[in-house]
């Protein structure tokens, strides 16, 4: 048991020295281009800019579409409004109050 148990050990050390090794080699090649790290390229600086600018305008656009739909809807209550006040006043009816205050 003992020699079974000192191998795998010596295997799991010889792993980690192994997956150390990788990491270190992958992060010291991170360190040599890190000029480029963080830096984008100009033309995906201006696809960005490009992007951004078509995605203020479609804001821009649902927010005029936004007031128009709630200007909409007012007028139609006022509309709904008006007549209910005016069945009130023709009729005499407490129902069209009501509905008129509600």
């Amino acid at each position: 048991k003992e020699k079974m148990t000192s191998t795998n050990t010596s295997r799991e050390s010889d792993l980690s020295d192994e997956q150390s090794q990788s990491t270190d080699d992958w992060f010291n090649s991170l360190l040599s281009n890190r000029a480029d790290l963080g830096r984008p390229k100009p033309e995906v600086n201006e696809a960005y800019r490009k992007t951004e600018r078509a995605n203020v305008k479609n804001i821009e656009k649902s927010r005029t579409m936004q007031i128009k739909t709630v200007r909409r809807a007012l007028v139609g209550n006022v509309v709904i409004a008006v007549s209910k006040m005016a069945a009130f006043l023709h009729s005499g009816s407490s129902a069209m109050l009501s509905e008129f205050i509600h």
